[in-house]
């Protein structure tokens, strides 16, 4: 009988995936989907780099308090951003991330995606994947519930050199980030049960989960990381005295909105102090952490009329809003958390 039901499983999943790709096979669109919140020093570079490989791009901003929306509005036309999606009130501080991704992909649809690009606006991608429509021509090849990826390269303390030794290597799992899928029709955002901290309304995959673990059996995901001629660029780290302003916020954010649910404040704060005490967000380097840079490719940023350097520049308004948090809820309702208090 479990074979059977495993076999009309298999079945369902062949039809839907053959009967998608005959109705897409000859409209096939590429649609960036991007959800940002006051992102204004960078989102017009980001936006400008990912227009070189879609079709559309649909943003949605997360109730945004500087001038994200007036700038994407500024290029919408010229960079063909089809929709703008805006949150009154931050699904992140109300809801969940889950909302967000969403209705990205619903509203992706809606236009005729068939295939997503899913970019934060931290990251672009190196400029030479546009050479003879290279990546573009990667994504297409993509079936229904398929899946790209790239290798990430962390660019370090600045845009001239990125991060290359045992921790953070392009090439390990980690670091081979999702950057495009292929829709099969049927997919849809969850919560990440497995990672992040008690409230778990952020850190949301950013292909659906039900892409990325399937039912069928078959591969699912294209890994393009022969060489790192092409790579995902990725600007986190490019201002380390900025990066645990970031940390700070996502922090207080977890531990807001986990006390809402359970009000255990000792609970909540040591599950946040450990998911946020990994290398992955700590910004502090221990003396004995050996770190070997290397310098950037000229034919990573040969993107015309593209500042690099404002990703340097970032989560200034991350500070503001832990500022204002600060001054609502009080310095000791987060006592408990291992906050860096220099940047509070």
């Amino acid at each position: 009988m479990v074979k059977l039901k495993r076999l009309i499983n298999i079945f369902f999943s062949l039809i839907i995936f053959l009967c998608f790709s005959v109705s897409t096979a000859h409209a096939a669109k590429i649609v960036g989907l991007v959800q940002v919140r006051n992102e204004a020093l960078v989102i017009e570079q980001m936006l400008r780099a990912l227009a070189f490989y879609t079709d559309a791009i649909i943003v949605l901003d997360d109730a945004s308090e500087d001038t994200t929306v007036s700038i994407i509005e500024s290029v919408a036309q010229e960079l063909s951003i089809v929709s703008i999606l805006k949150n009154t009130h931050s699904a992140w501080q109300i809801t969940s991330e889950v909302e967000n991704r969403q209705k990205l992909l619903d509203a992706g649809r809606a236009v005729g995606g068939t295939h997503f690009m899913v970019i934060d606006a931290d990251e672009i991608l190196s400029a030479n994947c546009a050479f003879n429509n290279y990546l573009k021509r990667r994504i297409l090849a993509l079936a229904p519930g398929m899946i790209l990826q790239m290798p990430c390269v962390n660019m370090w303390n600045g845009i001239t050199h990125w991060r290359n030794d045992e921790w953070c290597n392009p090439y390990q799992v980690r670091w081979l980030k999702e950057i495009a899928f292929c829709d099969d029709g049927v997919c849809s955002y969850a919560p990440n049960s497995t990672y992040g901290g008690p409230a778990k309304i952020i850190h949301v995959h950013r292909v659906p989960l039900n892409i990325v673990y399937g039912t069928t059996g078959f591969a699912r995901r294209i890994v393009d990381n022969d060489t790192l001629e092409r790579v995902l660029l990725h600007f986190k780290y490019a201002n380390l005295d900025a990066i645990s302003i970031k940390k700070n916020w996502y922090m207080c954010l977890e531990f807001i909105r986990a006390q809402e649910k359970n009000n255990n404040a000792f609970s909540n704060a040591t599950c946040i102090n450990k998911v946020y005490g990994q290398k992955e967000f700590e910004c502090l380097i221990p003396d004995d952490e050996k770190i070997e840079l290397c310098p950037v490719f000229s034919s990573w940023f040969a993107y015309k009329g593209i500042d690099f350097f404002c990703f340097t520049l970032l989560y200034s308004a991350h500070q503001k809003e832990i500022k204002r948090w600060f001054s609502s809820y009080g310095v000791d309702y987060f006592a408990n958390l291992n906050l860096d208090s220099s940047k509070i």
